[in-house]
């Protein structure tokens, strides 16, 4: 079983190097007089951990909106998109991490940034929208080549391809305009 010590140091790997120094002696001073203040430790070291981890998203957040530069923001989503064309050609246990991986960016994406802002939810709609329509023009793609292996007619549903590349196309520029602002307003407001 894990000690609340072995939690707290956890939370201080998974905290983000800039943040550590102001979070690790709080937790550990936390850890030290649960105690004294009638708390369970291992309920003082869940939530460091919980907060480390939800300090971990926030920085994989700013970096997909591109508040870290515009070189980790395009690795980030190259890679989210290496691995959709991964996931197309060679399927298996792409797909599985492809929808954990896509689950993960619209939940960040939703977290982060200015959410009362329409860029920002123009962002997370795009990614939204953009795996939906990947995810059909995938199926839609694979149903009409099963069907001409097999000598059938392509099902109905799959006659929209060309549409779903189309809607593809416009989450794309959806999400590099949302991204754009989201970059010149962030830009803006630094001193």
């Amino acid at each position: 079983m894990t000690t609340p010590a072995q939690r707290v140091d956890r939370a201080v790997r998974l905290t983000p190097r800039d943040d550590r120094p102001r979070y690790e002696p709080e937790w550990r001073t936390d850890l030290a007089e649960a105690q004294a203040q009638g708390l369970d430790a291992h309920d003082v070291a869940r939530g460091a951990v919980r907060l480390a981890v939800r300090l971990r998203m926030g920085q994989l957040g700013h970096v997909l909106v591109g508040r870290s530069g515009a070189g980790p923001a395009l690795g980030l989503w190259g890679g989210l998109g290496a691995l959709l064309v991964a996931t197309s050609l060679i399927g298996g246990p792409f797909v599985v991490l492809s929808l954990v991986a896509v689950v993960a960016v619209v939940l960040i994406l939703a977290r982060t940034g200015t959410p009362s802002h329409w860029s920002h939810w123009l962002m997370v709609a795009s990614v939204v929208v953009g795996v939906v329509a990947f995810g059909y023009v995938f199926w839609s793609v694979g149903a009409v080549v099963d069907a001409a292996d097999d000598f059938r007619p392509e099902p109905a549903a799959a006659a929209y391809a060309g549409l779903g590349l189309v809607v593809m196309l416009l989450s794309a520029v959806g999400l590099i305009v949302s991204a754009v602002i989201a970059a010149h307003r962030e830009r803006r407001t630094r001193p």
